[in-house]
């Protein structure tokens, strides 16, 4: 999959999460908000498609379809010229793919010295004495021991560190009421033990890889809230629900300090009044809820995340064995077993389908042949069509095979009938996986079924 059938797919799930997430808060323990932002986590992650009888779009038209804003074969770019959105093989990388590749660069960038600045405040900080560390030598040992630090260079307490776990206190906060600094030390001591520093880690590496699409960055922000909320319920659990009163009216007093935070693995302090509402209320959750939510989230993973199963083998129409011309000659490009799951022709009144969609079978072989003997004049990316290869076979025949997974020939090459030129995939604007071949007479589509053996 691109990166754009990728973000495509998850942005479904992303924006499901985003609108029912308030509805989730009054309903779902805490606990369970940041589970929920894993199936989009998975299809954001997952550079490859999984295909399910429960995915939306086995409800559209058949694998491969009509493209989007109707695009025809008479409106190919040149050959050999990449239409962008990837690098072409052989070629210049694209105008889109160095777009993509210098936010991805200053995104990392921008996070490694958030990165760098934590390092250098960890060496600036010093052993906590007192009262913090009676209450860490109390706590049960569980995992990779646990340091509290006291640093002049942070405003507001975090705990961060995936390897070495690390609370740091702003320099003087190891003489605040100990009461209220048991309060401080809990919420942060319970984002290591749920591991948040970990999963902050993961989510910023995504946003980062996809930073041009904005759901991401909604979404980004709100799985972060869901870990203040989530941390908050695990610290009440052990200071006692009874205090949840005081707790609250410690974090009130700590917001007005939330300047100068640090960037990166720290955690920033997110909208209070969420927060102070989660604490302050008490419902009585029922499994019944949990069970829906674990269901609902379930089925949007399956139907926006998968992609439509290919058709049986012998479904659709059958591949022509009607030769229209004795001059030109035509091999299946596809192995026994494929099927035309769109045929060359009007599929609606007033739209026209210029080439043949061309499905796998459950058991048949992915891989794409030539029709002909003849040269490559093309083996590069196109946004619309993705991995294509087009092949002139001379006295002004071409023919075109696009949506490929991967490609086994470089421009400028001389193949032979029924070589292998690369492997059937849904790369592009494809609904799934298939292969569109298309022929080219004099620069104008013509009908392959026509010319086949």
């Amino acid at each position: 999959m691109t990166l754009l059938q990728m973000n495509l797919a998850a942005g479904g799930m992303l924006l499901l999460c985003l609108v029912l997430r308030p509805l989730w808060k009054r309903l779902l323990p805490p606990w369970v908000l940041p589970l929920l932002w894993i199936p989009a986590a998975l299809r954001l992650s997952i550079p490859w498609a999984v295909s399910s009888p429960w995915s939306l779009g086995n409800l559209f038209a058949a694998p491969g379809g009509p493209l989007p804003g109707g695009q025809s074969l008479a409106a190919l770019p040149v050959p050999g010229a990449a239409a962008g959105g990837g690098p072409a093989p052989g070629g210049e990388p694209s105008l889109l793919f160095l777009c993509w590749l210098a936010g991805t660069v200053l995104s990392l960038g921008s996070f490694l010295l958030g990165y760098g600045r934590w390092q250098r405040r960890l060496g600036e900080a010093v052993p906590c004495g007192g009262f913090p560390a009676r209450w860490l030598a109390e706590q049960p040992r569980r995992g990779r021991p646990v340091e509290i630090l006291l640093s002049p260079h942070t405003a507001v307490p975090f705990g961060a560190g995936v390897l070495h776990p690390r609370i740091l206190l702003p320099a003087g906060w190891d003489t605040l009421p100990s009461r209220e600094l048991g309060y401080i030390l809990a919420h942060e001591w319970s984002h290591l033990r749920r591991r948040d520093p970990l999963w902050k880690l993961a989510a910023r590496l995504l946003l980062a890889v996809h930073w041009w699409n904005p759901l991401v960055w909604l979404g980004y922000r709100a799985f972060c809230r869901d870990l203040e909320l989530a941390c908050d319920q695990m610290a009440l659990g052990q200071v006692g629900r009874q205090e949840r009163a005081s707790y609250a009216l410690c974090l009130i007093r700590l917001a007005g300090r939330d300047r100068g935070a640090a960037a990166g693995l720290p955690f920033s302090h997110h909208p209070i009044e969420e927060r102070i509402v989660s604490i302050m209320t008490t419902n009585h959750r029922s499994r019944l809820f949990l069970a829906l939510a674990a269901a609902l989230t379930f089925c949007a993973g399956l139907a926006l995340g998968t992609s439509a199963l290919p058709a049986p083998a012998g479904e659709g129409l059958p591949l022509s064995n009607e030769a229209a011309s004795a001059e030109l000659s035509l091999q299946s490009p596809v192995a026994e077993g494929c099927w035309v799951s769109l045929p060359y022709g009007e599929y609606a009144p007033g739209q026209f389908h210029d080439h043949l969609d061309l499905a796998p079978g459950q058991d048949s072989s992915r891989e794409v042949t030539a029709a002909a003997a003849g040269t490559v004049t093309a083996a590069a990316w196109n946004d619309a069509w993705g991995n294509q290869v087009i092949l002139d076979h001379g006295d002004g025949v071409q023919t075109v095979y696009s949506h490929l997974d991967s490609l086994a020939v470089a421009q400028g090459e001389t193949v032979t009938a029924g070589q292998p030129i690369g492997q059937m995939g849904q790369s592009g604007q494809a609904t799934g996986v298939h292969l569109a071949f298309g022929l080219l007479v004099d620069g104008q589509p013509a009908n392959p079924q026509d010319y086949l053996e």
